[in-house]
């Protein structure tokens, strides 16, 4: 293949590492953006331990004048990095395409006899279209929140070394979302993705040959095959839609566990006094964030699962022997 192939890694991940090349400057100002917002505990925490104790109206002022300056900092460095998200994303998404096409312009006629269009069209638009989906919030969300949360718990272990215990808590998610439902939602990704393909292939066949099927009377039956594969398909959704509200479900419960158990964990390490009340405010505020990733890979598991299996729809196209010699 080609040096520039967009294609030639063997999996979604190795396609997203490939491409991080033009996305060097997008990276550099959402990580400043992120790192812009990490001191927002450190200065909840000053203000509550010193400054309203000592009534220090001043000195509370001048930190909240540096939050507001942070805030202003995230805001111009995400403005710059979403510049430049939006226009790179497009020129991978476009060099996508055009591979594919280039590849259909020279596969072998038998191989294009017996495919029906509307399966080429669907890894042309619909496959593509799942890949962009994926790529998005890895960029703008996965990688960022992660180095956010890390520099996060960084800032509260250093306040206090007691909300490392937190940290932990997020594990047994991690591991629910790996080892309980990755290989389902895959399984129904798969599934969903043929289901999808064929019916945009039986589709496409008949509306383009709506006048031979009106002139030959066979409306009832072209119908008829065309609504069993349409149920087929959406029996396919459906169950596919039961497992990815069920990981969500599953998720946001032992988020909000997580969530009380700190609040009250951290009461607790405040009345014996292993904790000041400063830093249990700074924790309180920033375990949202701290959690956010949890949510964002919920979320992404389910979308980089489906464009993963779009990639791999493309791959088989790509890799096929059927060209002209």
């Amino acid at each position: 293949m080609k040096r520039n192939d967009p294609l030639k890694a063997s999996t979604l991940l190795g396609f997203l590492t490939a491409q991080q090349g033009p996305f060097a400057w997008f990276h550099f100002w959402r990580t400043f953006s992120v790192l812009a917002v990490v001191p927002f505990p450190l200065i909840t925490q000053y203000i509550v331990d010193h400054s309203i104790p000592r009534s220090d109206m001043m000195e509370m002022l001048l930190f909240c004048g540096y939050g507001l300056i942070l805030i202003f900092i995230h805001y111009g460095a995400m403005y710059f990095a979403l510049q430049i998200l939006s226009s790179r994303v497009q020129v991978v998404m476009v060099s996508l395409r055009s591979r594919i096409f280039r590849k259909l312009q020279f596969m072998h006629f038998g191989f294009l006899d017996k495919t029906q269009t509307g399966r080429l069209l669907s890894k042309y638009a619909f496959d593509t279209q799942n890949i962009e989906g994926a790529v998005i919030p890895i960029l703008l969300n996965i990688i960022p929140e992660i180095i956010r949360s890390v520099a996060l718990i960084a800032t509260l272990v250093w306040i206090n070394p007691w909300n490392a215990l937190f940290v932990f808590t997020t594990v047994p998610i991690f591991a629910l979302i790996r080892f309980r439902y990755t290989a389902r939602i895959e399984r129904k990704n798969r599934e969903v993705r043929l289901a999808r393909e064929k019916l945009t292939g039986k589709a496409s066949e008949y509306i383009s040959a709506l006048k031979l099927v009106r002139g030959y009377g066979q409306e009832p039956q072209v119908q008829g095959e065309l609504d069993g594969v349409s149920d087929a398909y959406s029996s396919t959704r459906v169950s596919q839609m039961l497992v990815n509200q069920g990981m969500n479900v599953a998720v946001f419960t032992m988020h909000s566990a997580i969530n009380i158990l700190a609040v009250c964990f951290g009461a607790y390490l405040v009345i014996i006094g292993k904790m000041s009340i400063g830093a249990l405010i700074a924790l309180v505020g920033a375990l949202p964030t701290i959690l956010n990733p949890i949510n964002i890979f919920a979320q992404f598991s389910i979308q980089y699962l489906l464009a993963a299996e779009s990639y791999n729809s493309i791959k088989e196209l790509i890799d096929s022997d059927y060209v002209e010699q």
